[in-house]
């Protein structure tokens, strides 16, 4: 029967034109079980039957050349041979030019049948009538089969729609001006025509044209049951098409809100109708690509930044970030990072060897310093600049920065490098209270971290040159490690230093003595 499919819904431009012929075509399949129920109850044995499939075939012809005609611009459009904006005003008109085609040549088609006599039993009881009555009756039963007519071409119409609508938005989107049709009022019209024309035809029946019915042989029960039946086909058909027309849009709109509450946000649901549902599907397409742009932000963002300073300065950006994150100071401990020899590589290796050798190298400094709690904050050059219990709390973070360094030096000893270049990094740890913010012009910005802390980490590094060592850290982080970790980690004090550009002396401790770090 049309407008049950049990199979998966045609996709193609030509399938889906097929699809809607076939669809105004059925109007004569309505039509041929209205009548065989008629021949059937008025026991009309000797009917004229080729005369009836001679006037469906014309029927079911005109309506399915109509749909050819109407359709045409929306097969253009998912050929590719026309602008996507006029299949979608077509798809929109589609449901009322389908409903008005079939509703006029439904009209004519009835009258005609009903003109012509062939369906009464003895066509000499016509002659009791006046004409006036059967002119006014067959305009009556003309205008109540036509509407059935059109009501179920208006429907079919609509679902052939839905369908070329998906199709058509894999290539080109809709816009929410594409979307203007109105869902409510669509049911209203078609629940109140349900509601409203069976009764008042029943009715119809039983007292104006009840002469009509007994020359046509029909009892009062005979006539309430054809027009029960008419009722529940037409009925039945239209309301399959409106079920379809809303629990398919929210199935679609259920997956994509559960594809979005699982991260997924590239698979937007595809916009089935022009009314409330398909303007809501279009949003939630746009609120799923605006979250994947935003993801993509931030995972992107995250590979030149860290993906914890990535968050704060997002959040920051969108409002998200508590109005102290900018201010607040945190006991942190920096670490800093150099390539011992980086000129000299620089110098005799070419550069794309040198972008090689210092991907692994950042690779396994990153890996280390994640596995150990910290976070990078910025590549420079051929430094490093970690901290350890800023962006997120990290108990013991001094004494985990110090296990960091050590586990860098280790990992850089027994790893390959490409050409077995040496990779052997000196790094300064100092502990102390920073604060961070971005910083710079309305056109440039940067996020960076401030206070003393930073430049004593800085000349901690730099100081390995001079000590021959390859781990120092200031007294401030050594105190903050438990008692413990002191003989694990190797400490040995080297006294006090002056730093470049300080005026307080800072203790210092070579970090993995025993190692022979």
């Amino acid at each position: 029967m049309p407008g049950a499919p049990s199979t998966p819904a045609p996709r193609t431009p030509r399938a889906l034109d097929l699809r809607y012929r076939l669809f105004m075509a059925g109007t004569g399949l309505v039509d041929l079980l209205f009548t065989g129920a008629y021949l059937v109850v008025a026991g009309l044995g000797a009917a004229p039957y080729a005369m009836l499939v001679l006037n469906l075939a014309v029927f079911m012809a005109l309506n399915a050349t109509a749909a050819a005609l109407l359709f045409a611009p929306v097969r253009a459009a998912l050929e590719g041979r026309a602008p996507a904006r006029r299949a979608y005003r077509r798809l929109n008109r589609l449901p009322l030019y389908s409903g008005l085609w079939v509703f006029a040549i439904g009209f004519a088609y009835a009258a005609w049948v009903f003109s012509s006599g062939a369906y009464v039993p003895d066509e000499a009881l016509l002659e009791v009538l006046s004409p006036s009555y059967k002119a006014s009756a067959l305009a009556w039963y003309a205008l109540v089969y036509a509407t059935y007519f059109a009501l179920y071409a208006a429907f079919a119409a609509n679902d052939c729609a839905r369908l070329a609508r998906s199709a058509l938005g894999a290539s080109s989107a809709p816009r929410e001006r594409d979307l203007g049709g109105q869902l409510v009022p669509r049911l209203w019209l078609a629940l109140s025509m349900l509601a409203v024309l069976p009764p008042l035809i029943i009715v119809m029946d039983l007292t104006a044209f009840a002469p009509l019915r007994r020359v046509q042989g029909l009892s009062i029960e005979d006539v309430i049951f054809l027009d029960l039946l008419a009722t529940l086909a037409a009925g039945g058909l239209a309301a399959l098409f409106a079920a379809r027309q809303i629990s398919e849009p929210l199935a679609q709109l259920d997956q994509a809100v559960v594809r979005v509450a699982r991260g997924v946000y590239g698979e937007p649901a595809p916009v089935l109708g022009d009314d409330e549902l398909g303007r809501l599907t279009l949003h939630v397409n746009r609120m799923s690509a605006g979250l994947r742009e935003r993801e993509v932000i931030r995972r992107e963002f995250g590979r030149f930044v860290s993906p914890e300073i990535a968050s704060r300065i997002l959040d920051d950006a969108l409002g998200d970030a508590p109005e102290t994150a900018a201010r607040e100071l945190r006991e942190t401990t920096i670490l800093f990072s150099d390539l011992r020899g980086f000129t000299t590589l620089a110098e005799r290796l070419p550069p794309e060897r040198m972008v090689e050798l210092m991907n692994r190298y950042f690779q396994i400094i990153d890996e280390t310093i994640r596995a150990h709690g910290g976070i990078i904050h910025s590549f420079i050059g051929d430094a490093v600049h970690a901290s350890f219990n800023f962006a997120d709390d990290c108990p013991g973070h001094a004494a985990r920065a110090l296990a960091a360094a050590l586990a860098i030096q280790a990992r850089l000893a027994a790893a390959d490098f490409a050409g077995d270049e040496p990779m052997i990094t000196r790094i300064g740890v100092h502990t102390g209270r920073v604060a961070a913010a971005a910083v710079g012009s309305e056109e440039r910005m940067n996020y960076a971290m401030f206070g003393d802390a930073v430049n004593i980490a800085m000349r901690l590094e730099q100081l390995n040159k001079e000590k021959g060592t390859l781990v120092l850290a200031s007294r401030e982080t050594v105190d903050a490690c438990a008692p413990e970790d002191h003989a694990r980690l190797g400490l040995r004090s080297l006294g006090e230093v002056r730093l470049r550009g300080r005026v307080t002396p800072v203790s210092i401790y070579q970090v993995g003595a025993g190692a022979g770090i």
